[in-house]
């Protein structure tokens, strides 16, 4: 992982020269500060299986990468939660010694301040740090502690920080992170090909765009590779399938569990262990475009789907068909195919690695042509959003969902008894 710093410091980019002040150390313990802080909180978030802090959409569009690296790295290994145990009372310490430190240099004499700053200078101020909180963060480690970062809020961040960062730093802190995020996840991609994919997936991986701070390969491709890997690995998926009426109300929700059964994903009853981390997919299905449904439910197009405040049951006498899957496989290959392959719009670009006539570039032709599966029809499955969760998580949200429409109906179909005049403002 040469991208980054594997110690203590590779959130936050240093750039000190032999003319350091006390002041840069001062500031650098700060940051050490933070980063603890994150590191401590993303242990402490595995321990109670809160995957929730892993939400996988910020940093670029590779939710479902980075979904499956942290399910990796849970199922992976075995001795994960003692590992973590372990960690946990080394940052404890360090945080300690952290702040230990910072109070011993802000309470120095005049004299003594000037020779601590000769020796950061003869010694660098990363060497003089090293010898007090050094700290060989595991890779592992460093992946989820970024994806934490990049998924908590700013009110949470503000915590960490101790309002000692300021706004501008944090948030180049954040999108620092994401393009590591995204790097990590370009090479998980390149790495789980060359043990899964075929030649001609391996080589279209080594096409990455890039719009501002994002980088990612096709995402037809990428996944076509994780899928591979979750069906050898025996990784099961749920997906929670929102159902709207052409009324832009919602049907029903259902949740439906697929193990892996003869070399493809099969539909199966939930498992007795729901705390198990999972691959969650969120779909809807509606007959037109997902603008065409935002617009009946008056929610800007700038908005990433459907909020569940805007879930309403749907009251009609003769509600929308549903449709039904009949290839799961093949439903999510569809959706990847049809959906934009690159965040700056590219396309694949075939006719560079020499396959514009390979069974590769087939495929993904025919798939294209398969309707009900893009933003632009919804009509059988469309993929919102890909993120780390279990089935015990997931059935309560979707029980959390269906409780506040019931309690939307009732309110409805209940009449007052008097008549209220409504205010004017």
């Amino acid at each position: 992982m040469s991208i980054i710093n594997k110690k203590i410091g590779y959130l936050v980019k240093r750039n000190y020269d032999f003319k350091v002040k006390v002041r840069d150390l001062l500031q650098e313990l700060e940051y050490l500060y933070f980063e603890l802080n994150i590191i401590k909180q993303t242990i402490q978030a595995i321990q109670h299986n809160d995957l929730s802090c892993f939400d996988s959409s910020v940093g670029d569009w590779k939710c479902q990468t980075r979904t499956t690296m942290i399910i990796d790295i849970i199922n992976n290994h075995e001795s994960l939660h003692q590992e973590l145990s372990e960690e946990l009372l080394k940052i404890e310490k360090l945080l300690f010694t952290n702040r230990t430190l910072f109070q011993e240099v802000q309470q120095l004499s005049h004299v003594q301040l000037q020779n601590l700053t000769i020796q950061l200078q003869e010694k660098s101020l990363i060497a003089y740090l090293t010898e007090r909180v050094d700290y060989h963060t595991p890779d592992h480690l460093i992946f989820l502690s970024l994806c934490y970062l990049t998924t908590i809020q700013n009110n949470q961040l503000s915590l960490c920080t101790k309002h000692n960062i300021s706004t501008n730093k944090m948030k180049a802190i954040i999108n620092s992170s994401k393009v590591i995020l995204c790097h990590l996840s370009i090479q998980y991609e390149q790495a789980i090909a060359k043990k899964h994919s075929t030649i001609h997936e391996q080589s279209l991986l080594q096409q990455v765009e890039t719009k501002e701070i994002q980088h990612m390969t096709a995402l037809l491709p990428s996944f076509k590779s994780i899928f591979k890997k979750m069906i050898l690995t025996q990784q099961p998926l749920i997906i929670r399938q929102t159902f709207f009426c052409n009324c832009g109300k919602v049907q029903s929700i259902q949740n439906n569990f697929y193990a892996v059964k003869n070399n493809n994903f099969q539909e199966t009853n939930l498992p007795n262990t729901k705390d198990q981390a999972i691959t969650t997919i969120e779909a809807y299905q509606f007959s037109g475009s997902l603008e065409q449904l935002q617009d009946l439910l008056l929610i800007p197009h700038t908005a990433q789907g459907i909020p569940k405040e805007y879930y309403q049951p749907c009251q009609c006498l003769h509600p929308t068909p549903k449709n039904s899957i009949q290839s799961i496989d093949e439903a999510i290959m569809a959706f990847f195919a049809q959906h934009p392959q690159f965040t700056n719009h590219q396309p694949i670009d075939f006719a560079r690695f020499g396959l514009l006539d390979s069974d590769l570039k087939k495929e993904y032709d025919h798939l294209l042509t398969l309707p009900g599966f893009s933003r632009h029809d919804m009509s059988i499955f469309q993929i919102i959003h890909m993120y780390p969760s279990t089935v015990a998580d997931v059935v309560a949200e979707t029980n959390r969902i269906n409780d506040s429409m019931k309690r939307q109906n009732i309110c409805s179909t209940v009449q007052p008894s008097i008549t209220i005049r409504p205010q004017i403002t």
